[in-house]
């Protein structure tokens, strides 16, 4: 028998191991991106000073806010307020992200109106700075948000508000959380200094990543394998010069940030309102949207204009025919009824859903994160995502000391053989969750072979697992099985 400290000690060196190809991988990609941005020609401004001064006898473009949706329980709204400011809405709380609702910021002037009003911050219950930088921490808006709301700030941030007579002002540093009202608020790693943070919400709905400025980095592939948030809020200006990389991304950088999250939608922050950098104010979106349509990434990208809403609800519940055709979507059923239809439920939900009756946008997330797709489009030329190359690594080298004969393949796991029997269905989802009575009708998918369905069929199997310890384990065998069909 085995001793359990020989095992422990196996288990350090995989991880180890493990981290070394993912580093190797990383300055991989960093190498890649470094060349991508050398060889693009970015439209920039001859002087930014010479531009911030032929704005300041110009109005700031108007904008025509949408009014602020309600929320039900298990979706989540999110609404752009123009550069980095968010107000991401569930059910129990309201959260403004860096609110800056200003004209001016140290001489420069904006650009394009805010897309939110003082009004629609009225009911903020909680605030999330993510540096001290003046277009992220704005104390005249600060000053007209509800003093009953708590501010967290990243550490020795607090003495610049702590004057200002909110409730509570918390200092958190990376790693750390706090609980308010329902809603997990976890902070993580940037790139922009030593005091920046990101923060990643959990709450009744799909969780929410929030990064106000960041260079590219690895600590992006760290939040994917612990935290992997549904949707990412990524910044996509600032980085002309090339220098300016350091500290900040391009569309590109974030559509790699994106992969490397496991997000299942990114929607692109930090643009069109502020000349900070020398590239040209609407270059990023167009930039931006060139690469989404060339790698026909529409549907993990959601641009949002300043003043726009979006509903967001987790995907509904899907039903593939493991014998290569595609099975209809079978709904709950009581004794004696047969499956339900879209038609069905279409009442029920639109008196469930207000929202959605009026004709609110509402968008049901990607049945899968983002990674696979975009490894698919050509985006990067090096093959597949880090955590899926150095997961496959691992597990090859795993298999070379099994006391197996030579050739004879390892046993299936028991989940396997159970994908003939058990309707593969995303773990955790109401079927209905995700039905839009707009659109009249249920999406059944093709058929196709899912990396991330058969991830999520290994959950459902195993039942509550931890999320962080377990997905790798579960890609490795996904992974493998794949090679021996091939």
């Amino acid at each position: 028998m085995e001793h359990p400290r020989d095992d422990t000690a196996r288990r350090r060196l995989r991880r180890g191991t493990g981290e070394v190809l993912a580093s190797e991988r990383h300055r991989e990609r960093e190498r890649t991106l470094a060349a991508a941005h050398r060889q693009r020609h970015t439209p920039r401004y001859r002087s930014v000073v010479l531009h911030w001064m032929g704005r300041w006898l110009r109005r700031p473009r108007p904008v025509e806010p949408a009014p602020v949706p309600p929320v039900e329980p298990g979706q989540v709204a999110i609404s752009f307020g123009g550069h980095a400011t968010v107000l991401i809405r569930y059910a129990s709380l309201t959260v403004a992200c860096d609110p800056v609702l200003g004209r001016w910021v140290k001489g420069i002037k904006r650009e394009v109106a805010p897309g939110l009003a003082v009004e629609d911050l009225s009911e903020v219950d909680l605030i999330l700075i993510s540096h001290s930088h003046a277009d992220h921490l704005h104390r005249p808006t600060l000053a007209r948000l509800p003093r009953s709301a708590t501010v967290v700030v990243p550490p020795r941030t607090a003495h610049r508000i702590s004057h200002m007579g909110f409730a509570r002002v918390v200092e958190l540093e990376v790693g750390q959380s706090i609980q308010h009202r329902g809603v997990d608020v976890t902070t993580a790693a940037v790139r922009h200094g030593d005091r920046a943070l990101s923060y990643v919400l959990r709450g009744d709905g799909p969780s929410v990543y929030f990064c106000g400025d960041s260079g590219y980095f690895s600590g992006f592939a760290d939040i994917g394998r612990t935290l992997a948030p549904d949707i990412a809020l990524l910044p996509i200006s600032g980085y002309a010069p090339r220098s300016f990389r350091d500290q900040h991304m391009s569309p590109l950088d974030a559509l790699y940030a994106l992969e490397d999250l496991r997000a299942r939608v990114m929607i692109p922050i930090h643009h069109s309102a502020f000349a900070l950098s020398y590239e040209r104010i609407e270059e990023p979106r167009r930039w931006l949207a060139e690469l989404v349509r060339e790698r026909n990434l529409e549907d993990f990208v959601v641009e949002l204009a300043p003043g726009e809403s979006r509903l967001f609800v987790p995907p509904r519940r899907r039903r593939r025919d493991l014998n290569g055709g595609v099975d209809a979507v079978e709904r709950a059923t009581t004794a004696g009824q047969g499956p339900h239809t879209a038609a069905d439920h279409v009442g029920g939900l639109a008196e469930a859903m207000p929202a959605v009756a009026s004709g609110m946008a509402q968008r049901e997330l990607p049945n899968g994160h983002a990674a696979a797709r975009i490894e698919d489009s050509g985006l990067h030329a090096t093959g597949t995502p880090a955590w899926v190359s150095a997961s496959t690594r691992r597990k090859r080298r795993a298999r070379s000391q099994w006391a197996l004969p030579e050739g004879t393949p390892p046993p299936a796991p028991a989940w396997v053989a159970a994908l003939h029997e058990v309707e593969p269905v995303a773990v955790g989802l109401d079927p209905l969750a995700g039905l839009n009575p707009a659109l009249g009708e249920v999406e059944i998918d093709d058929g196709e072979f899912s990396l991330e369905d058969c991830t999520m069929n290994a959950d459902a199997d195993a039942g509550e697992r931890d999320r962080a310890g377990n997905d790798e384990l579960l890609i490795d065998v996904v992974v493998d099985e794949v090679a021996a069909a091939l």
